[in-house]
């Protein structure tokens, strides 16, 4: 039988494969499928965080008061912070290539800290890193945090795809403390908040709130199962 463990590693393995794949392409796609794909991730999303992730959070409160909700503060508003820091800053002509690099170190850090916080998840419980991994995935494969850099080496692109796994592996071989899992499950949620308030969430005519609504029942379903 797989341990959680080995399966971890196989799952991240295997969204670093698909981010690898799936560079940009879905985005660039225009039609019915990929709106209903991205309501349905949104609303999936919307339940994850406020039917198990934020009661996660409250549940790491007790040992770490406070210090959750500041780095939940600090993932919302990093991302959009910096950017809107270059392009007050930067000279325009610096810009494209700013936001490129900023893009790509911010979502390879993002998604290094997934794989910590999956593996961590997975050895609690099973079910936990699954719930958790499939909204973070669909977030990959439809790139809801831009993701404008084109690499041009298949090594280096290799590299920031296989960032879920280096984070499992890390995770696997250093111990991390409670106060830095706390730290960086705040970080997700923040960033996963950040996510569906602005860049996924349905708001366009073209956008369905049916899919929508059929995602929020679907998983809120799912994790009441799990209650």
């Amino acid at each position: 039988m797989v341990s959680n463990i080995q399966l971890a590693i196989g799952l991240a393995l295997l969204l670093g494969l698909v981010d690898y794949l799936s560079e940009g392409h879905f985005m660039r796609k225009r039609g019915p499928f990929k709106e209903r794909l991205v309501s349905f991730a949104a609303g999936l999303s919307v339940s994850y965080l406020f039917l198990h992730l934020f009661p996660q959070v409250y549940t790491v409160v007790d040992d770490v008061p406070r210090l959750i909700f500041l780095s939940m503060l600090i993932g919302f508003v990093a991302y959009h912070a910096i950017e809107k820091l270059i392009y007050k800053y930067i000279r325009r002509d610096d810009v494209i290539n700013d936001i490129e690099l900023e893009h790509s170190m911010t979502l390879f850090f993002y998604h290094f800290v997934i794989g910590i916080v999956f593996l961590t998840l997975m050895r609690e419980s099973r079910w936990d890193g699954i719930l958790f991994l499939v909204p973070v995935s669909l977030q990959v494969i439809i790139n809801a945090l831009p993701h404008a850099h084109r690499f041009r080496r298949k090594w280096i692109k290799a590299f920031f795809s296989a960032a879920p796994l280096l984070g499992v592996l890390v995770a696997l071989v250093v111990p991390i403390p409670l106060v830095i899992y706390a730290l960086l499950l705040g970080l997700v949620a923040g960033i996963l908040l950040f996510v569906e308030a602005r860049e996924v969430v349905p708001r366009r005519r073209a956008e369905s709130i049916v899919w929508f609504l059929i995602g929020v029942v679907a998983y809120g379903f799912l994790i009441g199962v799990s209650w």
